[in-house]
């Protein structure tokens, strides 16, 4: 599911632009989009810390309390991949639209050919983008981790904490979904594993398998369950295989 916000605090704006989306969602019937409408960009921001950042936001440039721009800023400043376009009467935004990196500038009264355009640039980008990164919710609200840069992760009590690379530590807030659940996307990925039913690991940060521990470049040791421990041998060695690491990787049970 792709998730999109649109933010005008004019309610002629926002009715235009959101018969557009409709008839954009009718003409391509395969996209899963979900599409929230706000007149209140104090609003939207809630809802980002309630509910989680979008992949897109189309947003007004001239608002009351926080401006399109400054909403950008603060969108950038948890995201760094959510596509942004900008609707705007005025060119004279350009250069701050650029400077939060937005994807799209459109002028009203904005053409429906032309946010089509740029709507499919930032679906692609939100495509592209999916399989880095993974979604967590914190108690600083919710974060996206570069996949790359997630070492291991351990669960505790509902809890996930992640530690990545510079052994910072990101730990999730109580959740209610399983582990199982929770972590499906890092496995669909092909240099993670869960060795433990307490654990995920980026086989990229493993210094040698020895026996049944993992050994991470950081020090750290991670068992790996008795019954799982063939399939993550297996699994290992297969990853060390494609990526040229040496035998001296792993050692057998003593």
């Amino acid at each position: 599911m792709t998730r999109i916000a649109v933010c005008d605090d004019n309610e002629i704006q926002l009715a235009i632009v959101k018969e557009f989306l409709q008839v954009y969602q009718e003409n391509n019937p395969a996209l899963d989009l979900q599409i929230q409408y706000y007149m209140d960009s104090v609003a939207l921001l809630d809802d980002i810390a309630k509910s989680g950042n979008f992949d897109v936001y189309i947003l007004d440039v001239v608002m009351p309390l926080v401006t399109g721009i400054e909403l950008g800023d603060q969108i950038r400043s948890l995201d760094k991949q959510a596509a942004l376009i900008y609707i705007t009467g005025s060119g004279d935004f350009a250069v701050d639209a650029f400077r939060v990196r937005a994807s799209g500038y459109l002028l009203k009264p904005v053409e429906m050919e032309k946010l089509y355009v740029e709507l499919d640039i930032a679906l692609a980008q939100v495509k592209k983008n999916s399989d880095k990164w993974f979604q967590i919710r914190t108690k600083e609200g919710v974060m996206r981790l570069p996949i790359e840069s997630i070492q291991y992760g351990e669960w505790w009590n509902h809890t996930l904490t992640f530690t990545l690379t510079g052994d910072k530590e990101v730990r999730s807030v109580t959740l209610r979904e399983s582990m199982d659940k929770v972590i499906a996307p890092l496995l669909a990925e092909q240099q993670f594993v869960r060795p433990h039913q307490s654990y995920v690991v980026n086989q990229a940060y493993v210094r040698q398998m020895e026996g049944r521990q993992f050994h991470m470049k950081n020090g750290y040791q991670i068992p790996i369950s008795q019954g799982l421990y063939p399939a993550i041998k297996r699994s290992y060695l297969e990853y060390c295989k494609k990526s040229g690491k040496g035998q001296e990787s792993f050692q057998n049970e003593g």
